[in-house]
This record gives C-alpha cells, structure tokens and sequence, in this order.
C-alpha cells in the first residue's frame, strides 16, 4: 500500500445535513468515499506486466455515545460481490473467479481478520457524553501478469514465449462503515456503499519491453452511499462467526451475506 498524490477522482461526499437520525449511538457526521477515475499504471517488467490500479478512499468523522466503561472498535468490512481476472493469449487464456459471492474481503485465510484495513478504538466518557471518531482506508490494487503463455503440464501445449495479447478484471465491491462494541461484540453498521473498478489493456508482443502497451482504459463505477439496509452481518457478529474461532467466508451458513437480505 503506497500514499497516492491528489487526482481526479470519482465518488460522493457525505455532508452534516445528511447525518441521520439523532436517536442514534454513532452519527456520521461526515463521510467521503473516492475512486480515482484515471487509468491504472502499467509497468513492463522482463517477466512480467505489472498493473497498479489508482486508489480507492474513505474518510469517516463519527460522533457517539459510547457508556461510560465501554469500548467500540470502528472501522470498514468489505465484501466481494464479482470478481473476474482474465489475461488472453493467442492460444489459450487464463481465468481467475472465485467460486462464490459475495465473499468477504479482508479474511486473508485466517478467520481473525473480517474488518477491512485498519481499525480504531475508543471508550466512553464518564460523563457520558459524545466521543468524536475518525477512521481512513486507503487501498490500491494491484495485478500482475505474465508475458508468456505457461500452458499446464497435462494439456500438452508448448510454451509460447512474449504471447500475452489482453488483460481484463472487473471486481465489484460493497463496503460498510461499521461500529462494534467490545463488551458484547454487538455490529452496528452505518453505511454502505456500493462501486465497482477494472481495466481492459491490449498488448502487442512484437513490441519492445517499455512499449508492449497499446492501449489501456479504466472500467469504473462511482461509489454510491446508502443506508446499511438489511444484511447477515450484524447475524455473522452476534453468532460469533466473524471472530477467530470460526471462518466467515467457510461457514456454509453464510454464504451469502448482503444478497440473501436483498439489496
């Protein structure tokens, strides 16, 4: 993960008019979510193409009512709805999907790891008045691709050297900004949002390395805030399967999160 420099960016901004209802313990008081909206950056490497997608941000400022003696934890959980990655040969392709959605980003194998990126922390007042959060995430995906068509051992095909021709990936996302307190592990989620990124790159291998890239165009959808509306993942926290012991994206449970819930 690398700081990005300011650029044009598509996304929302979330103002104090649109702070929601006061009986709330947390209100947003305000939130910009940002895709940035240029072309990826593509650089050619000997063996490879690698692929650096610009960023994608949000910046929350929350303002609750924790009890006095507790402690919530805040920060974003994201799922995968699609996900497509497919580099072209002359010969042959290659294709990576996963095998279901959503699936929930941030498991990293483990189970422990539900939130996306980091979190922060904070307690109640003892006088028990208003604690002001803020909670980032920054993430800027990246793909790698290589140049030659590596056919498997059992398909019987030779290996064609400098053969990759295009490259497509298309992932589509929801992301919530969420609030869960420590004593319980109640979730409270307080917004959500929806976008999408990818890109489409055509190669031409009789180029020299530096030049192979002819032609390189985003595929973008602007985020698109919302009201959390109804989802397993406040099910997921309360069951205990989004702690360490258990494995969200494993339990045949909750396969599904938002979809089963309607969107």
């Amino acid at each position: 993960m690398r700081l990005i420099k300011r650029a044009a960016v598509a996304g929302v901004l979330l103002g104090a008019a649109a702070r929601g209802r006061a009986e709330a313990p947390c209100v947003v008081t305000s939130l910009a979510v940002r895709l940035d909206d240029r072309a990826p950056s593509v650089s050619e490497w000997p063996g490879y193409l690698d692929v650096q997608m610009g960023y994608a941000s949000a910046s929350a400022v929350l303002e609750c009512r924790i009890p006095a003696g507790e402690e919530w934890t805040f920060g974003y959980i994201q799922q995968i709805d699609s996900m497509t990655i497919r580099s072209d040969y002359s010969g042959s392709y290659g294709l990576w999907e996963l095998d279901r959605y959503p699936y929930l980003d941030g498991d990293r194998g483990r189970g422990a790891e539900f939130w996306y990126m980091d979190t922060v922390s904070a307690k109640g007042r003892p006088d028990g008045g208003p604690v002001a959060v803020e909670v980032s995430a920054l993430d800027t995906p990246h793909g790698r691709f290589s140049w030659d068509d590596e056919p498997s051992a059992s398909s019987g095909r030779p290996r064609v050297a400098r053969d990759l021709r295009k490259v497509t990936r298309r992932q589509a996302f929801t992301t919530w900004l969420a609030a869960r307190r420590k004593n319980d592990g109640r979730l409270e989620l307080l917004k959500r949002w929806d976008w999408a990124y990818g890109y489409r790159i055509v190669v031409d291998p009789a180029r020299p390395l530096g030049r192979r890239v002819r032609k390189n165009e985003p595929i973008d959808s602007a985020p698109v805030v919302r009201d959390p509306g109804p989802t397993d993942l406040v099910e997921m926290a309360r069951d205990g399967v989004l702690d360490g012991t258990k494995s969200a994206n494993r339990d045949q449970r909750y396969r599904v999160y938002a979809k089963t819930r309607g969107r």
